[in-house]
């Protein structure tokens, strides 16, 4: 199906759209929408999308629900949505005429709106961020009925967007599936779209964790061959967002300190690592550079002891190389 456009960009207030669905929709229906619409926009605060569209979005996400069968297959027909091959779908007319009945009342709707309505059901391939709120939002607002993945899907929600539309959709298939109706293809598309983007991450996530081991493996060679002291490593990823591994370490004077450091610098750049930010390399006693995903510590021994940053970061996991 195409995807709607609409060049202009200005959203009604919330207090035109409200009155605009009381005269549509049932009181059932209307508290649904709110429903939603709470869950959307604190979706869209939480993932850095507009919350001004997750509201409209939202709130008109069901603007054609309670109209008749007769209607939506003229609203359908009217705007060139192939009934040949939709029609089928009767559950699902609603979220294609959406948009229009949207549109007719308030034209100045933006496009980015008006297809978060029509795929609030299906999805797409591809699927805005905004798309994917209203879609899930729809499924996990506060007033619905306890179902088998509810709170796995609310959970999602909060912290990985794709991965909770992935549940949603697979939900909904398993349901359809079961209630012997069919399965609307863009929804089957869409699920393998989101699996392979799933995937992709994955792989990115892991190919960013074998970059961080590379680094901690070549800072604790420097350190090694310049005979550093008591080098440890701490694994920090499951308590912290500042870095995966601290790399910690001590020289025997001022000048050793310094070498140390030096020597990590010189390593990382060998092995094509940038160390994004120092601090302290010329004090002598506390030097520490930040190669992103890794942080190396280097102290003079007081220094160490006086710091102890195994204590503070006591919760990590401290690893040996062999162990990464």
């Amino acid at each position: 199906m195409e995807r709607l456009t609409d060049r202009s960009s200005c959203l009604p207030k919330r207090e035109e759209i409200l009155a605009f669905l009381r005269g549509r929709l049932k009181e059932s229906r209307f508290r649904h929408t709110l429903g939603v619409e709470k869950t959307a926009v604190e979706m869209a605060a939480l993932f850095g999308t507009d919350t001004a569209k997750a509201s409209a979005a939202a709130l008109l996400h069901d603007c054609a629900k309670n109209l008749s069968f007769e209607q939506l297959l003229a609203v359908c027909g009217d705007h060139g949505i192939d009934l040949s091959s939709n029609a089928s779908y009767e559950p699902l007319l609603h979220a294609f005429a959406g948009p229009f009945e949207a549109k007719k009342a308030f034209p100045g709707l933006p496009d980015d709106v008006l297809n978060a309505i029509r795929y609030h059901t299906t999805g797409h391939p591809g699927m805005t961020d905004l798309e994917k709120i209203i879609l899930v939002a729809d499924t996990i607002e506060p007033g619905r009925k306890w179902f088998p993945g509810l709170e796995e899907e609310r959970g999602l929600a909060r912290q990985d967007l794709d991965a909770a539309v992935i549940r949603v959709l697979e939900g909904t298939i398993r349901f359809v599936e079961g209630a012997g109706q069919p399965v609307h293809p863009l929804s089957a598309c869409t699920l393998d779209d989101l699996y392979n983007r799933q995937g992709d991450k994955t792989m990115t996530n892991e190919n960013e964790i074998l970059k961080s081991v590379a680094m901690v493996k070549a800072a604790w060679k420097a350190l090694e061959d310049k005979q550093a002291e008591d080098i440890r490593i701490l694994d920090i990823r499951e308590v912290s967002v500042l870095a995966d591994y601290f790399v910690i370490a001590h020289g025997r004077n001022r000048q050793h300190v310094q070498t140390l450091l030096d020597a990590v610098e010189d390593k990382m750049a060998e092995e094509g690592f940038d160390v994004q930010h120092k601090e302290g390399v010329d004090s002598y006693t506390w030097g520490l550079l930040d190669c992103g995903d890794v942080i190396v510590h280097v102290f003079s021994e007081e220094a160490r002891l006086f710091y102890n940053l195994e204590k503070i970061w006591s919760d990590g996991k401290q690893v040996a190389p062999e162990e990464l």
